[in-house]
């Protein structure tokens, strides 16, 4: 069973010290970006690619069930948990739990792909809805577009999104079919339409 959706913390977590995060004796550690680099944060998320992003718990509680077990468990006042995903994708998820004025931000079907893998993962509602809405919107692009965002819906078995990227195509006299990739059988794209 996947630890993540366990009683048990999916990741290391440690209470905070001078010495586990971002000091001298750890320099390779980068600090996140306002509003993730907050002296009174009280959980420390720690990306794959040695960035620390200072976060509220209450916003992760709200936000996540999985974080409401994953911090059950919280040994001290100030916890670090190692999250398994670039600082990027980290970073684009906190952005939209958070209660502050978003940037726009383009993102291209890969960053959206990894976003919604990372949400799905710790059962970040409000993003895995921002992600599934903006590749459907990708989708409607072209047919190259659409062809990637379908792949993505189909690999990740998201038939919702699958069947809204899909539901224009069958009005459209001039649609290509030619565009679906081969790992898509017609059972496949029958199950979804």
């Amino acid at each position: 069973m996947d630890l993540l959706f366990d009683a048990r913390p999916a990741t290391p977590i440690r209470p905070f010290t001078p010495d586990t995060l971002d000091t001298p004796a750890d320099p390779e550690w980068k600090l996140a970006p306002y509003p993730f680099n907050k002296a009174t944060a009280d959980v420390i998320l720690r990306s794959s690619d040695m960035v620390s992003f200072r976060v509220r718990r209450d916003i992760l509680l709200e936000a996540s069930p999985a974080f409401v077990r994953i911090l059950a468990f919280s040994p001290g006042p100030v916890t670090t948990i190692d999250i398994p995903a670039r600082s990027e994708t980290i970073q684009d998820i906190l952005l939209i739990c958070y209660p502050i004025a978003k940037p726009k931000k383009e993102r291209s079907v890969k960053e959206l792909e990894l976003g919604l893998r990372a949400a799905m993962a710790y059962e970040l509602e409000l993003p895995i809805t921002v992600f599934e809405d903006e590749l459907v919107r990708l989708a409607g692009r072209d047919s190259q577009s659409w062809a990637e965002v379908f792949m993505v819906a189909y690999r990740m078995k998201l038939e919702d999104v699958a069947r809204r990227i899909l539901r224009p195509t069958f009005h459209d006299k001039e649609w290509d079919a030619g565009c679906i990739v081969d790992d898509l059988t017609a059972g496949d794209y029958y199950r979804v339409a």
